[in-house]
């Protein structure tokens, strides 16, 4: 686990980082781009300023611990970031194979 607890990010450019498992309590992610980032696992419990906006961009969420209010919401509007990449990949590959049997027909 990498912990970056209570470090200010503002206006940091993190596109497609990698902070699986990495504690960001209490973090300032003030206008941070979170645009592909790996968020598996991450602790963002009490991280400033960080909105759905800013995690609907993320690439996983999945098993990640956030302040409930942003939960709530974010599982309701995006609840495909909370599913693991095994089961975005199953889900892609059932999708695939129903169109190409459909368009077998």
């Amino acid at each position: 686990m990498i912990d970056l607890g209570e470090i200010n990010f503002y206006g940091a450019n993190l596109k497609r980082i990698n902070l699986e498992r990495a504690n960001l309590e209490r973090t300032n992610l003030t206008g941070v781009n979170l645009q592909g980032a790996n968020l598996f696992m991450a602790n963002l419990t009490g991280a400033f300023n960080l909105s759905i906006d800013q995690l609907s961009k993320v690439r996983t969420l999945y098993n990640a611990k956030i302040d409930e209010e942003l939960l709530i919401q974010l599982k309701e509007e995006f609840p495909s970031l909370f599913k693991s990449l095994k089961q975005k990949f199953q889900e892609y590959q059932s999708n695939l194979l129903g169109a190409n049997a459909h368009n077998n027909l």
